[in-house]
């Protein structure tokens, strides 16, 4: 339970760090979403890998 609500305390704050770099950075309110885009590929990637897995192993 403890690892849990740690990884979560972490999340929040590397999002915040995050977040306020990007706005900090030279692209302005769109760093925001240029850093969600990243967030966003960097989350789908393993889906993505696990769904191939899973394809290839149902075939085979």
């Amino acid at each position: 339970m403890a690892l849990a609500t740690s990884s979560f305390q972490v999340g929040i704050a590397v999002g915040s760090w995050l977040g306020g770099a990007a706005l900090g950075s030279a692209l302005g309110l769109k760093g925001l979403s240029a850093t969600g885009l990243a967030l966003l590929l960097m989350a789908l990637l393993p889906l993505g890998i696990l769904a191939a897995n899973r394809r290839t192993t149902a075939r085979g």
